[in-house]
């Protein structure tokens, strides 16, 4: 099977991540070649060295006519038996359209809750997605709200869930006192709330520090925040960071105070590293953390809620170390073996072709 995996761009955020991590279990399956539509970006160089083919497309404006058609004439001789399109800036219409030109089926996957689609938009995306093959979800959430929102039916719609590299064992010694995001800089990953709550735990835990991971539109809005909460010398921005584990296995506790989810990856990544954790309540987070076994839930947006459930981890070391087995215990059911074997399967359910058997890296996952 030959498939061409479309998105906006190749720079480091969770679904490019995610396919990175994935990829290499489904090249033991398939022949895997992906198209960015916004240039390349600090992850291409890793795909290329797995030996995926990368292209560009640059349609210029989303619905042009003539980046379409040269989208549908790369499609068109890749010989491709699918196209699996990434539901990212509105990326879905021109790909489905060019899919359809091309002769070849599609498949539409949703990674997010978009709330902020112009009527116009909305129509676009539902219609490209109801005349799509098939339609993948990351979560239950994410299901029910593109049902909803786009007036998908439930029994068009599958979830594969994402998947996270199998047990890790830190190679740096933790550090008690340090609490940590790992987070695009982005409103709704609602780095503000983090900072807020860190600037209310320094006034009771003088030793307590602060870590934030990762880049974004928003990282200097929110290092001048941090000087504003006088916290400088108590909280450090990484910026972008790939290997975003190397950061993370020093953390005492995992945090991820987020408005909005498709599936919260940086939840599993912190299991796999055996992290408890502090996460807000929405239903996402929730498919990852039950309150008190792998961490404790908070409200979205509640910087007292937050500062209080930290101050319970920090403090209550026996709760931390049960939290830290349930994390890892969760973690392990969302390996990407398995992962892999669903997308398969879901592949196989829509073009009507034999599922294969299970490849060794299966069995028991």
């Amino acid at each position: 099977m030959r498939v061409l995996r479309v998105l906006h761009n190749l720079e480091i955020g969770g679904v490019q991540r995610q396919l990175l991590n994935l990829a290499p279990h489904l090249l033991k399956e398939m022949e895997l070649h992906i198209c960015s539509l916004g240039g390349g970006g600090a992850l291409e160089a890793s795909f290329e060295e797995l030996g995926i083919k990368v292209c560009h497309v640059d349609l210029g404006w989303k619905y042009s006519p003539l980046g379409i058609a040269k989208l549908s004439r790369i499609i068109s001789r890749g010989g491709y038996d699918l196209v699996h399109v990434h539901r990212m800036e509105s990326i879905v219409f021109p790909v489905v359209v060019a899919s359809l030109g091309a002769k070849v089926p599609v498949v539409v996957h949703h990674h997010f809750l978009y709330k902020w689609l112009s009527q116009r938009k909305k129509l676009l995306e539902s219609w490209a997605t109801r005349i799509a093959l098939g339609v993948l979800a990351v979560s239950h959430p994410v299901m029910e709200h593109s049902c909803r929102e786009l007036g998908i039916p439930p029994h068009r719609m599958m979830v594969v869930y994402n998947g996270v590299k199998g047990d890790r064992t830190p190679l740096k010694s933790r550090d008690p006192w340090l609490v940590g995001m790992v987070a695009r800089m982005v409103r709704h990953k609602r780095v503000d709330t983090f900072l807020h709550a860190a600037a209310r735990l320094v006034s009771i835990f003088p030793t307590v520090k602060f870590k934030l991971v990762g880049g974004g539109e928003r990282e200097e809005r929110y290092r001048e925040l941090a000087k504003e909460l006088a916290l400088e010398g108590k909280v450090v921005f990484t910026g972008s960071v790939l290997e975003v584990e190397g950061e993370a296995e020093r953390f005492a506790i995992g945090v991820l105070p987020s408005e909005n989810e498709g599936f919260p990856n940086t939840l599993l990544e912190y299991g796999a590293l055996g992290l408890p954790m502090v996460a807000s309540s929405i239903p996402q987070n929730r498919e990852v953390v039950e309150e008190g076994r792998e961490g404790l839930l908070v409200p979205a947006g509640d910087p007292d809620a937050l500062a209080q459930a930290l101050a319970t981890l920090l403090l209550n070391r026996a709760l931390a170390k049960r939290s830290e087995k349930m994390a890892k215990r969760r973690a392990e059911k969302f390996n990407l073996s398995r992962t892999k074997r669903n997308l398969i399967t879901s592949y196989h359910r829509l073009l009507k072709t034999k599922v294969p058997s299970s490849s060794p890296e299966d069995i028991g996952s």
